[in-house]
């Protein structure tokens, strides 16, 4: 029997390559939202969901000249729509800030 390494895609790189650059620059983003996440989760308060939405934020918006300019073009847009998502989600699960009751509608 021959020993076979495992495919390309198993990897996680095109090449299937391990390890690299790109392959680093996605194991920091994923640990930072899993760290970021984690911290929300604990603390549980409509002000550490706006501060994470501040931070992705700011986050999708250091893609955007990843994207222009086409360094790492397909990492940017991944991060980038990552970055959107998650400010939806946290948008809303903060709600609008209207406050019901004291007769207010």
């Amino acid at each position: 029997m021959s020993r076979r390494s495992a495919p390309p895609w198993a990897s996680g790189t095109p090449s299937g390559r391990a390890g690299g650059r790109a392959a680093r620059a996605r194991r920091r983003a994923r640990l930072r939202q899993v760290v970021q996440a984690a911290l929300v989760a604990r603390a549980g308060t409509s002000d550490a969901h706006t501060i994470s939405a501040v931070v992705d934020t700011v986050h999708g918006l250091t893609m955007v000249p990843l994207v222009i300019i086409g360094h790492r073009r397909r990492f940017a847009l991944g991060q980038l729509g990552i970055a959107l998502v998650l400010v939806v989600a946290e948008c809303a699960a903060v709600g609008t800030g209207r406050r019901t009751g004291r007769g207010g509608r």
